[in-house]
């Protein structure tokens, strides 16, 4: 092998390892944006919960008061 062909080789690697170093990066930059989207949606999965939670505590107790409402008529 000539040495402009291990020269040619060479300057290929770096090449490729300069691709590779700067695709890192964007993996990892990308990583960090998918977890915080998967963070964001379980807090509004949470929320959504709780807000069913919360609305059929209020239905029960508009319900007892409509009840009790009723009764004292």
């Amino acid at each position: 092998m000539s040495p402009d062909s291990i020269i040619g080789i060479m300057r290929r690697l770096d090449a490729i390892k300069e691709d590779v170093d700067e695709l890192k990066v964007l993996a990892k930059e990308t990583n960090g944006r998918i977890k915080a989207l998967e963070i964001w949606r379980a807090r509004a999965q949470g929320v959504m919960g709780t807000a069913k939670v919360l609305w059929l505590i209020a239905g029960g107790v508009v319900t007892a008061l409509v009840i009790e409402t009723v009764r004292s008529m």
